[in-house]
């Protein structure tokens, strides 16, 4: 017999007493009632152990961290512990309405070739009101519209992330398959997941807002977005587009042929980040430098050219990698 739960939910906690009751009800008032509740507090200092200790549902499994281990390792250590067939993810201070999870099991059921499915999203100020901030994410929440997985690749190239993190069910097997959040990520941690589920999944989004996303000076929601990544993790997130099948390379930057040798596929690569500009120089770069350390004649004349036709982009630019043989 098998007793394990259909869902492990993670929840990290650290000083969000005055949301994280809250957080917990919109969980454990889910229709959807096959689940386990991993709580990961990291040593808060306020009340947040108190109203944690405060429920006595059977499915919470509540975890004290020895130290701080910051949001990412507490999820990865969720992560560890599911026994769930799919993970849905949550912070301290985010809502879910009542259908959410039943809503995302029906769909991953009948579409097994989807990894990961997501909602629509409200935004929240931190009284739990519709967020009317200048910074508001719902602009960016609303750019979820769903396509294949190939567009899904283009859009995070391009434009960065519009999934919201506490809206994601995820199958277990994509993180046993394509690992863990990565721990040295502080910022687009949720990013640079989506991008390794859609290298081999397809994702949804479902229309039904479903998720209260809340967003301000306190929040700890890990959604990322593209004005927000850093050089570093701009560099790990897309160089990761030069390791995809040809096939699917082809289709996200529409090229003409389906079949490249490194060298070709990293010159389109090269081309497609100088430019989108911004941090993807610091990633073309770095590719470059990866790739043509002993340039043949061929290869430095498609740089050459491609810097004397667009210098005054460079003129002011000054690339930050230490180490590298480019000032």
């Amino acid at each position: 017999m098998n007793n394990k739960p259909k869902i492990s939910v993670i929840l990290t906690s650290y000083n969000h007493a005055k949301y994280i009751g809250a957080t917990i009800e919109s969980i454990l008032n889910q229709t959807f009632s096959d689940f386990e509740l991993i709580i990961l507090d990291n040593i808060s200092d306020d009340n947040s152990v108190g109203v944690i200790n405060s429920f006595s549902d059977k499915r919470i499994r509540f975890i004290q961290n020895p130290v701080n281990m910051g949001m990412v390792m507490s999820v990865n250590k969720g992560i560890s512990l599911a026994q769930g067939e799919y993970v849905a993810l949550i912070s301290s201070d985010d809502i879910w309405l009542p259908e959410k999870l039943e809503m995302q099991v029906d769909y991953l059921e009948k579409q097994q070739n989807v990894g990961a499915v997501f909602t629509s999203v409200v935004v929240i100020d931190e009284s739990g009101m519709v967020s009317t901030s200048v910074k508001n994410y719902q602009n960016i929440f609303n750019n979820a519209k769903n396509k294949g997985r190939d567009e899904w690749l283009g859009y995070f190239f391009n434009k960065g992330n519009c999934l919201c993190y506490p809206s994601a069910l995820v199958r277990k097997k994509c993180f046993d398959e394509l690992g863990v959040f990565d721990a040295r990520f502080q910022i687009a941690l949720d990013l640079d997941m989506w991008v390794r589920v859609c290298s081999r999944y397809e994702i949804y989004v479902l229309d039904e807002a479903l998720t209260k996303f809340r967003s301000g000076s306190n929040s700890t929601s890990s959604s990322s977005f593209s004005g927000d990544i850093s050089s570093y993790e701009s560099e790990v997130i897309y160089q990761q587009y030069l390791g995809f099948e040809d096939r699917l390379f082809s289709k996200i930057f529409h090229c003409d042929s389906s079949e490249f040798s490194a060298k070709e596929k990293a010159k389109i690569f090269i081309t497609k980040c100088l430019e989108k500009g911004g941090n993807h120089m610091n990633v073309a770069f770095k590719v470059f430098n990866d790739v043509f350390k002993n340039p043949t004649l061929e290869d430095t004349a498609f740089i050459n050219k491609f810097f004397s036709e667009r210098k005054n982009a460079f003129k002011n630019f000054k690339l930050i990698r230490v180490g590298s043989t480019y000032k």
